[in-house]
């Protein structure tokens, strides 16, 4: 993973020029590399279309899934609830970014490592990078949960091998390109769902943090104000994982050489039924997470991971034990 996000780096570093522009955007370059150093990266492992199959649940049921947190969100007054106010995800199709410009309205990225062309990343590099703002409503139906309205603004493709390079940027005819709004509105749609996925509270979250990620932090403290600052890759930055109760204790259970036993249980979502609840009888409540374990593992390769915890729908923050 972190091919996709690495290929906007690579773009922003060596294809794009400072007097670059696109409707909205007066320095699209500059607009992408605050992306970069803004967003916190997370992986999904899965693809988008397998999201739905995958969650065991009938398309009423998941439309109601999707409805519900929509609703949540509207209770913490959000209209997305995220892990971290600035939330890209990478899948094995792209990496997108939502920049919220307002309550419902996103400056929508996606970038990808284009395979059509073949090769690989360090011998042929194929990028495509599409954005636009985008429009989401929660509708009132949850067999149909949200509706967007799609307005694309930048479209560029990048292909550079050995022997040649060539880089196609389409600003007059893209408004006129049906294949950009979709990729956009197909690309929200998946940031949701995967979002939805990582802001359950059965999901836990994880950080990645690989031993070069100090080692680049100290070269970069030691060149601060000497020469244009580098855009980082995924590498020498921490990044999160998403993991359900059983991968958990698995995941941290195989590669641990903690004695005690790894503990996670899954958080919920709990309606008061009961009589006693005169308040707050068929309200929704958070259920937090729970973990017990040291927290924090070593693994191998020069990686560390680190658990966190929902305390909230809108809280979440790494464990330690006490």
């Amino acid at each position: 993973m972190g091919q996709h996000f690495d290929t906007l780096v690579e773009v922003v570093n060596k294809c794009m020029t400072e007097n670059e522009k696109a409707p909205g955007i007066p320095n699209v370059r500059e607009y992408f590399r605050s992306l970069v150093k803004r967003f916190t990266l997370f992986e999904f492992p899965l693809d988008p279309k397998d999201i739905f199959p995958n969650s065991g649940k009938d398309k009423e049921e998941y439309g109601r899934y999707v409805w519900d947190y929509f609703s949540m969100s509207e209770k913490y007054d959000r209209f997305l609830i995220t892990p971290f106010k600035c939330t890209a995800i990478e899948d094995p199709v792209s990496v997108v970014f939502l920049d919220q410009i307002g309550y419902g309205n996103y400056r929508v990225t996606l970038s990808k490592f284009n395979s059509e062309f073949g090769g690989k990343l360090k011998d042929t590099f194929c990028a495509d990078v599409v954005c636009g703002d985008i429009s989401v409503t929660k509708s009132e139906d949850p067999k149909r949960p949200i509706l967007m309205d799609v307005m694309p603004l930048y479209l560029v493709r990048v292909l550079e091998g050995k022997r040649n390079a060539s880089r196609v940027i389409s600003p007059n005819n893209f408004l006129m390109h049906p294949a950009a709004s979709l990729d956009l509105s197909t690309a929200t749609n998946s940031f949701i769902e995967e979002i939805i996925y990582l802001m359950d509270p059965a999901n836990f979250i994880v950080e990645k943090r690989h031993k070069q990620c100090e080692l680049e932090r100290e070269r970069r403290e030691r060149k601060k104000g000497k020469g244009p600052e580098i855009l980082q890759k995924t590498i020498v930055r921490p990044h999160y994982i998403c993991l359900s109760e059983d991968e958990m204790r698995d995941f941290f259970r195989e590669r641990s050489k903690e004695a005690r036993p790894v503990r996670p249980v899954a958080g919920h979502w709990k309606t008061l039924i009961s009589e006693r609840f005169v308040n707050k009888r068929g309200q929704r409540i958070f259920v937090a997470q729970y973990y017990r374990g040291e927290g924090i593992m070593e693994g191998a390769g020069g990686w560390r991971y680190q658990v966190w915890l929902k305390e909230s729908p809108t809280k979440i923050r790494p464990y330690k034990r006490e």
